[in-house]
């Protein structure tokens, strides 16, 4: 009997293991969870508070959905391609994620080991990297990759792009290795951020005060003013955004390799501004037509430096301080003049609706007064009979 119990027991056990390892063999594993690390990171309430700036409390969220991610840039990457050193449970002085590190993935026109190394050292002698920032005391205040990368997801949403994958398939039979590549061409062809969106990000910065001080920079607050910033405003994201003229492509720029204006390579430059204005032979050709005069017609091509506002006693204060400089004091003038004309379209505006307020208010009046009078003829013509 005991025999019997043994042997059932056994079997049960055997029946068990092999179901536990059948999804294993017969599934595919993803790359990027070969560590276990989405045993923890797959709760949505993952996270901790640290400490901010100024006192202030900042959340981080550690939640890996799984199913986006894997659809992601960064999809089929393990965990510790990037978060190297993580060799224990909880993770304690984690590192932060070195974007110039060699990746296991290789490079398939070269066959060597991929890596962002040669981007990240364009990018540091850029006027956003600490070799070419101006003020290196300040270099928490410099972007970082993540400032701009957030691992998107790729995704082929049109028939157009279907199309494309039956072709592909034609030759790579892997339907989901030529779906990933086309993915990803389609990505980094086309433009992965919307105007709207570019301006949103570069005014996080170049709109705050306390960072451009920090750096002896002008606070660009103007641009959303001028006819550009109007028409992305309200939808029309074809006219020209912050990188369409400080990294246009054609003439060989992109946002890891933005020069201050002082450089003369740079595309504001006085020297290069009339290539960048015409930005000729490319998909983003802008004024092809324009001449030198138009090019450098704008000392500023938006305002910046002044308050961003439109009170007219900031602006005097500033200007009766000295601290504005010429061309800063002309954008002060044009800013009080746009400031009075709106303050005199709000009192036309405010005569006009309350005219038609009182006129309906009067006109209610005289009717009810009417409807009362015909009341009491009516009333006096039946006492009469």
């Amino acid at each position: 009997m005991l025999k019997k119990i043994l042997l059932s027991f056994i079997i049960l056990q055997i029946v068990l293991f092999i179901i536990i390892l059948l999804p294993i063999f017969f599934f595919p594993v993803y790359a990027e969870d070969q560590e276990n690390c989405l045993m923890c990171h797959k709760y949505s309430g993952m996270g901790r508070y640290e400490k901010g700036s100024e006192g202030t409390a900042k959340k981080r969220v550690y939640y890996i959905p799984e199913v986006i991610f894997k659809n992601t840039v960064h999809g089929k990457l393990r965990c510790k391609d990037c978060h190297i050193k993580v060799d224990k449970i909880p993770h304690t002085d984690v590192e932060r994620v070195d974007c110039s590190t060699n990746c296991h993935i290789k490079d398939p026109s070269s066959g060597v080991e991929f890596s962002h190394k040669r981007i990240v050292e364009t990018f540091n002698k850029s006027v956003h990297g600490i070799e070419g920032t101006k003020n290196p005391k300040h270099k928490n205040d410099l972007p970082t990759c993540l400032s701009c990368h957030t691992n998107p997801i790729i995704s082929l949403s049109s028939d157009k792009h279907l199309g494309f994958l039956n072709i592909c398939t034609q030759c790579h039979e892997k339907k989901e290795w030529a779906e990933r590549f086309l993915k990803h061409q389609f990505y980094r062809m086309g433009q992965r951020r919307s105007s709207k969106d570019i301006v949103a990000l570069c005014g996080g910065c170049h709109e705050n005060r306390r960072i451009m001080d920090r750096h002896k920079l002008d606070v660009v607050v103007g641009f959303k003013d001028t006819f550009h910033g109007k028409a992305i405003k309200y939808g029309f994201g074809e006219v020209a955004n912050c990188l369409s003229c400080h990294a246009p492509r054609v003439l060989g720029f992109n946002p890891h390799n933005i020069l201050p204006k002082t450089d003369n390579n740079s595309p504001v430059n006085e020297a290069s501004r009339l290539k960048t204005c015409q930005n000729s032979g490319g998909v983003d050709s802008c004024h092809p037509t324009a001449t030198r005069e138009f090019a450098l017609g704008m000392k500023k091509v938006h305002p910046s430096g002044i308050t961003p506002s439109f009170t007219v006693e900031d602006n005097a204060d500033a200007a009766a301080s000295g601290e504005a400089s010429k061309h800063e004091a002309d954008d002060i003038f044009r800013r009080n003049v746009i400031y009075w004309i709106n303050t005199g379209y709000k009192v036309v505006i405010g005569f006009v609706v309350g005219g038609m307020v009182v006129h309906q208010i009067l006109d209610f009046r005289a009717a009810a007064r009417e409807r009362r009078r015909e009341r009491k003829r009516g009333g006096a013509h039946g006492q009469s009979h």
